[in-house]
């Protein structure tokens, strides 16, 4: 199956959204998945605070999204064992997969391709949060190179274990090495 990873555009929100809301009534844990409003989708498809990659299907179908958000200040970043600058910290914030397309490595490919995208700019300590039962999520960030590095209650009181990354040089390497597994190009708009 080809599928095409684009930035969303404003005709994608309300999909975008749809989408967060399905994907935590489809977790097995309801704490798995904790989503923002429509709003924020929005912000972040017009790249005021980061940005909204999708992923299409061959008929044009969302087939899933990650949502980029870079912090506004301090006050907004996870507690980590080491101090971060929130001006290079880019949270892999949301990412949902229809259920259809699941067992596609989707999910890998979206932040992939955030992470080639983020290559060059200030962002380069890469962050995100997985419930600690997710398995799923988890094993999947692992693959990509995260590392655990701090539990803790987010989002109302809900457990979550950090996750981090440091974008550097061999991330070129590392992308093109992927790019021969999945057959992926590595542009903004690449099918896979």
């Amino acid at each position: 199956m080809k599928f095409q990873i684009k930035k969303a555009t404003m005709a994608d929100i309300t999909e975008i959204y749809e989408m967060m809301k399905q994907g935590k009534a489809d977790c097995q844990n309801p704490e798995w998945y904790s989503i923002d409003d429509e709003a924020y989708v929005q912000e972040h498809v017009m790249e005021k605070q980061g940005f909204v990659l999708k992923v299409v299907s061959a008929e044009n179908t969302l087939a899933g999204f990650l949502l980029v958000h870079y912090p506004a200040g301090p006050g907004e970043q996870y507690v980590t064992p080491e101090p971060l600058d929130y001006k290079h910290v880019a949270y892999m914030d949301s990412v949902a997969v229809d259920p259809q397309f699941r067992g596609q490595k989707l999910q890998q490919c979206l932040i992939r391709q955030a992470e080639a995208m983020l290559c060059g700019t200030p962002y380069y300590h890469l962050m995100c949060t997985v419930h600690p039962d997710n398995c799923y999520s988890l094993e999947n960030m692992k693959k990509l190179g995260y590392q655990v590095v701090e539990e803790a209650r987010l989002y109302g009181g809900l457990p979550r274990l950090i996750l981090y990354k440091k974008l550097g040089e061999d991330i070129r390497e590392t992308m093109q090495n992927h790019s021969h597994e999945d057959g992926a190009l590595r542009r903004p708009d690449r099918k896979i």
